[in-house]
């Protein structure tokens, strides 16, 4: 249809709107380029075409490899557009630091925007201990904000993580199998409350191969 192609010439011309990370005050694209897209140099087509598309939030993971670090050498000035995020698999505080090190290192910045322990099932693991580092951290300006991603007893992790009071953001996985759900929305809106940052991930929900896997499914 005639709309179709306008849509179609528009293309990247059209920039992503921004939203606010919870109460942080930073604005970040509502649509984010996630970590499992950008492997080496092979990428760098694609981060140009993030940012003509005015993407403006970046997910390292260990397979970007020095992708990020790469481009922000061959672009100055781009690494201050980007809101950079990174994460960890420990919450032992020698090993976040090592990893966050790391992180840096490969992204050659100083900062990491958002740093997060993945994989986070139960927040109790998220302890005074770890709340310290995290505020090491930031004095020291090596990284910004601090939260967790979870992909497992979400709603529980999310509604737990409200209430400890110093979560910035959460990577959280939520799609439309899940958005129907009282616990879920319950949940995200108690963070909302709180002005806890949440990034949604895994939005095109999860694959099913079996007739028992749908049925298994929350809707």
């Amino acid at each position: 249809t005639g709309a179709d192609i306008a849509i179609m010439n528009r293309g990247a011309d059209a920039a992503v709107p921004k939203r606010p990370f919870g109460n942080t005050g930073i604005k970040v694209s509502k649509l984010c380029l996630g970590g499992f897209s950008v492997v080496g140099a092979d990428s760098r087509s694609l981060l140009d075409e993030a940012l003509k598309c005015g993407i403006d939030c970046w997910e390292f993971t260990s397979f970007n490899g020095r992708a990020f670090g790469d481009y922000f050498r061959a672009h100055p000035g781009i690494r201050e557009r980007i809101f950079l995020t990174g994460k960890t698999k420990s919450t032992a505080p020698a090993v976040m630091q090592e990893h966050l090190d790391k992180v840096l290192a490969e992204n050659e910045t100083s900062t990491i925007d958002f740093f997060a322990v993945h994989g986070v099932e139960d927040v109790s693991v998220l302890t005074d201990d770890v709340r310290r580092w995290a505020e090491k951290a930031k004095q020291e300006g090596k990284i910004r904000f601090f939260g967790l991603c979870t992909h497992k007893r979400v709603e529980s992790c999310l509604d737990r993580a409200a209430d400890l009071g110093w979560i910035d953001g959460i990577q959280a996985f939520y799609n439309y199998r899940t958005q129907a759900l009282r616990t879920m929305e319950g949940a995200l809106g108690k963070c909302h409350e709180k002005g806890i940052g949440i990034f949604t991930v895994k939005s095109m929900g999860l694959c099913v191969q079996k007739e028992a896997e749908i049925q298994g499914l929350p809707l």
